[in-house]
């Protein structure tokens, strides 16, 4: 999908690239030394879409609402084809967030309106997503990520993938954002912890969450968040950790005295909490989404048999005759003229 294929000298894997160095004496070796400040390609921040609560809001460009992005899964039957999706956290969607805004050229824009559409994680995970069918426009500039981007759960062990890892996230960034186009920006951090479990404060569900250290914030929710190098999809990002810290004040008869108060006060930790990419997968993969799938398949494949197809220009190989193909029999001159006197003679008179 991104950036240039690596030279068999440059391989990177998991995120360590393979390099030869000299020893003392002269002599080669090689080692593996761990990628960092790699240059991500500008077209990465169309991979972002915005999230607002209602059109209005959107053509506005109200600084409310969250981040999304957009999967898609190639069609079966037509080659070219296939099925979109958007990708958000469920709990934008709890809060009113339903409609999608898109960039277009030309610094415009695109609304959706996809109430109704979302569907959430059937066990409670903190995503969402929606059908986004037959979009036609060509001036859309949004970035559709390949499915098999997204990472499932034995690519993540079999990687090793884990403390350490870099990744970049894909975001809306409130109170310095343009009003007449989305305008997201990047973060890059790496991976903080092994996969931990943590309390969704609004659901109370137990949620398995990748820890990132990524600086989070209001409107970050619903971001894309990748393997640096690789592309692969980590996930969501959801929320980010505070620190909680007790209001203390200096005792009036005691100034070098802190008390501490009953108030607490939250400062960002620089921690983010990411869904994993196979939630994602979990409900692409839902038998509804794959009926659907089939269905949009059996409309594309006709809609591409109604189009007028291109005939090939060799005559060494002649197609089999149709009944439409029936080949007409030459005509003698005489046999002609005679059929060109009755279609052409006038009625006797009465």
């Amino acid at each position: 999908m991104l950036n240039r294929v690596p030279e068999p000298e440059d391989t990177i894997i998991c995120g360590y690239r393979r390099v030869m160095r000299l020893a003392s004496d002269g002599s080669p070796f090689v080692t593996w030394i761990k990628v960092m400040g790699r240059r991500l390609p500008d077209y990465m921040m169309d991979s972002a879409v915005f999230v607002y609560p209602s059109k209005e809001s959107a053509d506005r460009g109200e600084e409310r609402g969250a981040t999304g992005f957009l999967i898609g899964i190639p069609s079966e039957r037509v080659p070219g084809l296939g099925h979109i999706y958007v990708v958000t956290n469920a709990h934008v969607v709890e809060h009113g967030g339903c409609v999608v805004r898109m960039n277009k050229i030309g610094n415009r824009t695109a609304t959706f309106n996809l109430s109704g559409a979302w569907v959430p994680h059937p066990k409670g995970d903190d995503v969402a997503i929606a059908p986004l069918v037959d979009v036609t426009d060509p001036t859309l500039m949004s970035l559709i990520l390949h499915a098999e981007l997204l990472l499932t759960h034995a690519e993540f062990r079999q990687g090793n993938f884990g403390i350490g890892d870099s990744v970049y996230m894909v975001g809306r960034f409130l109170g310095h954002e343009h009003r007449d186009a989305n305008k997201p920006v990047i973060q890059q951090g790496s991976i903080a912890a092994p996969i931990r479990y943590i309390t969704n404060p609004e659901t109370g569900y137990e949620q398995a969450s990748i820890l990132v250290e990524l600086r989070s914030m209001g409107g970050y929710s619903g971001s894309v968040v990748l393997l640096d190098p690789g592309n692969k999809i980590l996930g969501v990002n959801y929320l980010h950790l505070p620190v909680r810290s007790p209001v203390k004040f200096f005792d009036e008869d005691n100034a070098d005295t802190l008390t501490e108060t009953i108030y607490f006060v939250d400062s960002p930790s620089g921690m983010a909490a990411v869904v994993p990419a196979w939630k994602i997968g979990d409900i692409l993969n839902m038998k509804q989404f794959e009926e659907q799938r089939k269905e949009d398949d059996k409309r594309l494949e006709k809609q591409a048999g109604r189009r007028t197809k291109p005939i090939l220009d060799d005559v060494a190989s002649p197609a089999k005759a149709s009944r439409r193909d029936i080949p007409i029999p030459p005509v003698s001159r005489k046999k002609f003229f005679e059929a060109l006197d009755k279609t052409t003679a006038r009625p006797p008179k009465r």
